[in-house]
């Protein structure tokens, strides 16, 4: 027989939640990972052969800058992701979650592009 009662979207208890967060944070970071550091090995790769760098240990340490960066933005942004996958902000809208996305990768950027004295 059909339950008459309607089914519930809401995790059960805090452990189910804990779960449901884990599993979203989790394939955040995957996808941003595989769309990423191919991106950042391929530059690492670019700079070898089209950049002029002192010695080998400066293009290694510029390299693994690049890759610091990358995977700062990787950690931080998944954030976005799990609250409006989890609807834990149910009050911001989609284009407020584009603006806050833009917003992290655009800084991120700059701090990429913008030597640091």
């Amino acid at each position: 027989t059909a339950s008459s009662a309607p089914a519930s979207t809401a995790p059960a208890s805090s452990a189910d939640a804990a779960d449901e967060t884990s599993k979203a944070d989790s394939a955040a970071m995957k996808w941003l990972m595989a769309l990423l550091m191919p991106g950042c090995i391929g530059y690492a790769i670019y700079s070898l052969f089209k950049d002029l760098h002192t010695s080998w240990y400066a293009w290694a340490v510029s390299s693994l800058y690049s890759v610091v960066f990358t995977a700062g933005f990787v950690t931080m942004t998944p954030q976005l992701f799990i609250n409006y996958r989890l609807k834990s902000v149910e009050h911001m809208p989609w284009k407020t979650l584009i603006y806050r996305s833009l917003n992290t990768f655009v800084d991120d950027l700059f701090a990429f592009i913008i030597p640091m004295p």
